[in-house]
């Protein structure tokens, strides 16, 4: 035991340095975000890079390789969803002038004395900052995709060797011992995660599509990459997606009756895909805690933007994985979520358990 006086004044030093580091972390979004965002492309990448490795390619051009695939996969949905997409574009300025008007209805109505030439400017003014707000947030998550697919061939290909190096430099074996299990876990759950993620969201996206198709919706092949990048997106992003779909039927020249059914039809496919598919696939190793879900997204938003958002949830999962796997992390990995994923990667239920170990320590 040290002096108690030493140890506070420790522990009131890290915690500024942890507070000084998110703070810097908090103004670098331009840097965090891309980096984080390599990282996650590295882990969900990484198993076919090593394919190609092991049949004697080397690692950089396998890499190099891997990710031109990745590129032109990314490339192909632009270019086949640009029309549909930029035909969305020029009719989100009608869609918000539409929502101004009724907002302000119900504004003049609580106080009639606003006047009508007020009203009309607060909508055009509305109108140029949400598009100004949707311009500068898709630069910014395209400057920040290419620097991601940069770092992401550095990652593949001189990141392994980095790992070694700072596994070399911890003192004692049993260190290194834990650290590899931490890093072997993360390489193999998170990019399992990431991958079944990215499966269920294409088949979300597929599935949105053919249901506006049936309705006759506009660009339905658009709403349905929104659907599958806005899935990425916790709680928000399906409710964000149907009511996308609600105002696009509402405001269709000729949506008839039935333009209800659209938004109510993607709501339960959410449901079904959420509170079954998902489950039964990824199974509930993984399940997060909600509030912490939407704790860090909320943060994470403030923080990095629309790109903080996205990768939120994968970065906590990645943190839950690595406090698994480390013997003496595993009550924080509890407070992250449910379960715990053991070094050969099956599940231990928790519970009672979990206060019984630490009454036993």
């Amino acid at each position: 035991m040290g002096d108690p006086t030493t140890q506070r004044l420790a522990w009131w030093v890290s915690l500024g340095v942890l507070i000084a580091l998110f703070a810097v972390l908090s103004v670098a979004d331009w840097l965090v975000v891309p980096l984080l965002l390599g990282v996650l492309f590295a882990l969900a990448l990484g198993p076919r890079v090593t394919a190609l490795v092991r049949l004697g390619v080397p690692r950089g051009i396998a890499a190099a390789t891997v990710l031109a695939i990745l590129a032109a996969v990314l490339t192909g949905l632009i270019i086949a969803t640009k029309d549909p997409l930029v035909a969305l574009g020029e009719r989100a300025p009608v869609i918000v002038k539409q929502l101004s008007a009724v907002v302000t209805d119900i504004g003049r109505t609580v106080t009639p004395r606003v006047p009508a030439s007020t009203a009309a400017e607060e909508s055009a003014a509305l109108m140029v900052s949400f598009a100004a707000w949707v311009a500068a947030e898709l630069s910014q998550l395209t400057v920040g995709l290419g620097l991601a697919l940069v770092l992401t061939f550095f990652v593949l290909t001189w990141g392994s060797g980095v790992g070694r190096a700072l596994l070399v430099a911890l003192r004692g074996r049993r260190q290194r011992r834990q650290w590899l299990k931490v890093c072997a876990a993360i390489r193999g759950e998170v990019g399992r995660y990431l991958r079944l993620v990215t499966a269920i969201n294409i088949g979300v996206g597929v599935a949105t599509a053919g249901l506006l198709y049936v309705f006759d919706i506009e660009h339905p092949w658009a709403f349905g990459l929104i659907a599958a990048l806005l899935n990425y997106l916790p709680f928000a992003g399906p409710w964000i997606t149907t009511t996308l779909i609600a105002i696009t039927a509402g405001t269709d020249p000729s949506p008839g009756v039935a333009w209800v059914l659209p938004p109510l039809l993607f709501f339960a496919l959410h449901l079904v895909e959420s509170q079954f598919v998902t489950p039964s696939i990824l199974g509930r190793r993984l399940s997060l805690n909600p509030f912490v879900v939407v704790l860090g997204v909320l943060v994470a938003s403030i923080c990095w933007g629309a790109g903080g958002a996205f990768i939120a949830v994968p970065t906590l999962t990645a943190l839950k994985i690595a406090a698994d796997a480390h013997p003496g992390w595993r009550n924080w990995g509890q407070v992250l979520g449910r379960g715990t994923i053991d070094a050969d990667g099956t599940r231990r239920a928790h519970g009672g358990r979990l206060l019984g170990s630490i009454a036993r320590r």
